[in-house]
């Protein structure tokens, strides 16, 4: 029995170790201002060159694309 209360633990250790990059935090300010916070959880840099974020409006076709705004 002491063996199946720890599974949960387990998995739930395993689920939150995370290897990607991920989006940790949005903030919107006045007018346009707005960032995303992106979260590095790969160990090693990560070189955003080839990355894009692209911007939906309900479900559309896209509107803008943009990041060459390199994370510090």
């Amino acid at each position: 029995m002491k063996k199946l209360l720890w599974a949960p633990f387990f998995l739930t250790f395993l689920i939150a170790q995370d290897n990607n990059l991920l989006f940790s935090e949005y903030a919107e300010g006045t007018g346009n201002n707005k960032y995303l916070e992106i979260y590095n959880g790969t160990g090693s840099k990560v070189d955003l060159a080839n990355y894009a974020i692209v911007r939906y409006n309900n479900g559309s076709t896209p509107t803008k694309t943009f990041i060459p705004y390199l994370v510090r």
